[in-house]
């Protein structure tokens, strides 16, 4: 389905795989609150990504897992989206698709109708740029490529798309792209979305690795858990 082209291949295994990575450092998150992400969607609206900052926050995909959704992948009639690659950038190599993380990072995820809206003028303007550019369009098959058609680099998307955002936004604060994943999941779960529900969109290997990182955002879960109790048993 890919085509190539100057500056990028798409290889179907990735090696670094087989080699035992170091152990992973969490970074502290910046979650964004309600306000601020619609700011960030008032000074989206109408740009070229602003489907891909939706897509973010409606669904708390990562970067190299939204950069790899294929149109083929994606069913805009029933609201799906398949995750099972991510596009990550070697530096020997370019562009390539890997493998998920985890078992559970091979997901199907839920698409809301103002990201399905989205997407489905992203794919209308997409449609625009490819027909104008006839036979010097790359068909990658990516809901989100570069306006020829080739796979976004993952590198760039922060420097030329992300941070010039922010700023319009008025946003302040080290803000990262994954931080728009930490904001899906803790408006989630701030909102009383089940742990488990918000594991499975994630991709989270376990219940429990939701709970661990994201426990500032269920402050409320001890009060809600007893009054719910309450409410079914009452006092004698």
């Amino acid at each position: 389905m890919l085509a190539k082209a100057a500056g990028w291949q798409i290889v179907g295994r990735n090696v670094a795989s087989l080699v035992k990575p170091p152990r992973i450092v969490h970074r502290e998150m910046r979650v964004l609150s309600p306000d601020e992400v619609h700011r960030l969607f008032a000074v989206a609206r109408g740009s070229r990504l602003e489907a891909l900052w939706r897509l973010a926050i409606g669904s708390g995909m990562r970067l190299g897992e939204m950069l790899a959704l294929s149109w083929e992948r994606t069913d805009l009639a029933k609201g799906i989206a398949r995750v099972e690659v991510s596009l990550e950038r070697d530096p020997q190599r370019g562009l390539v698709e890997t493998e998920p993380k985890t078992r559970s990072s091979r997901r199907s995820i839920h698409l809301s109708p103002s990201v399905v809206e989205a997407l489905r003028y992203h794919r209308a303007k997409q449609t625009e740029e490819r027909l104008k550019l006839g036979s010097t369009w790359v068909d990658s098959g990516y809901v989100f490529t570069t306006v020829t058609g080739t796979p976004v680099n993952p590198n760039n998307v922060g420097r030329r798309d992300f941070r010039p955002l922010l700023q319009a936004a008025e946003i302040v604060g080290h803000v990262r792209i994954h931080d728009l994943r930490h904001t899906a999941i803790s408006l989630a779960l701030s909102a009383g979305v089940s742990p488990t529900d918000v594991a499975q969109m994630a991709g989270h290997s376990s219940v429990a690795v939701t709970l661990q990182r994201y426990a500032h955002a269920l402050p409320e879960a001890p009060r809600r858990a007893a009054d719910a109790i309450e409410n079914l048993v009452g006092m004698d």
